[in-house]
């Protein structure tokens, strides 16, 4: 049985101890594979009138900034996660928000891969055609040549918001 077949309205004993679940990845490392990983143990936390989706993640600029996004918000947002559900995000590194998270009892993934294979990945993602794959400055990676995006996707593009792969890594 997909845990995600069980209606909402159903609650059990083992619902009160099922654990929450925060999937973070680093941007293109395979978070979407990591949900598809906790599919069978855990259910996308529901939208709430706050809240429109099981996105939590700390970074600005749909995370290909190093600009962090109101760490208490997203905090408020990670205390409504509700037991046998789980947040998915790219999240940054602070002991506050370690420390929140284990108060709350949630237990965190992280999944990553060799920043060079993220490297080559995010230049796709970023140039690529598909409107689904968003970056809010598609056109200008797309001007330039294959060298010089991946150059800017590892080392940054001055004059934007976008810091190269390594300095996002460290947060």
């Amino acid at each position: 049985l997909d845990y995600q077949d069980v209606p909402e309205t159903e609650f059990s004993e083992r619902d009160l101890f099922a654990p929450k679940w925060y999937l973070m990845g680093f941007p293109k490392a395979g978070t979407h594979l990591l949900v598809s990983m906790f599919r069978p143990f855990a259910a996308p936390m529901p939208e709430t009138q706050l809240h429109a989706r099981e996105w939590v993640g700390t970074f600005d600029h749909h995370s290909w900034s190093d600009e962090w996004l109101d760490v208490e918000k997203q905090m408020y947002f990670l205390g409504q996660l509700r037991a046998g559900h789980y947040y998915k995000g790219h999240c940054g590194y602070t002991p506050e928000l370690e420390r929140f998270l284990w108060y709350l009892g949630v237990a965190f993934v992280f999944i990553h891969r060799d920043l060079r294979d993220v490297a080559v990945s995010q230049l796709h993602h970023i140039v690529d055609h598909n409107d689904v794959l968003t970056h809010p400055d598609k056109e200008l990676y797309r001007a330039m040549s294959q060298d010089d995006a991946l150059a800017a996707v590892i080392t940054g593009l001055e004059g934007t918001p976008y810091v190269g792969l390594v300095r996002r890594w460290e947060q």
